[in-house]
């Protein structure tokens, strides 16, 4: 059961998001500095590599691990099911929680 504080705390801020005009404008400063963000890849880039780089290749190298990532959060969602899938077929009746 939550205590005082932490009730009160709920309540402020769903009572502030409640008041809240422009929602989108009110967390645009979070979703551009999140890994949506190309922003966000650029300050994470070795400055040591990059210093001779030109902005165009710098954007692009920082697109491109962005894109890394996000693909590889892609293929681990759509293939755990196949993945479980065949976990269950193949360690059926040698493991016993499986199958």
């Amino acid at each position: 059961m939550p205590n005082r504080h932490q009730q009160a705390g709920r309540y402020g801020g769903l009572r502030s998001w409640a008041n809240t005009p422009d929602r989108t404008a009110r967390t645009a400063p979070a979703r551009d500095a999140g890994p949506g963000s190309v922003d966000y890849w650029l300050a994470r880039l070795d400055p040591e590599r990059f210093a001779d780089a030109t902005g165009e290749q710098r954007l692009v190298a920082a697109d491109a691990r962005g894109l890394t990532r996000r693909k590889s959060a892609h293929v681990a969602t759509v293939r755990a099911p196949v993945w479980r899938r065949e976990r269950t077929t193949l360690f059926r009746g040698v493991i016993p929680d499986v199958g």
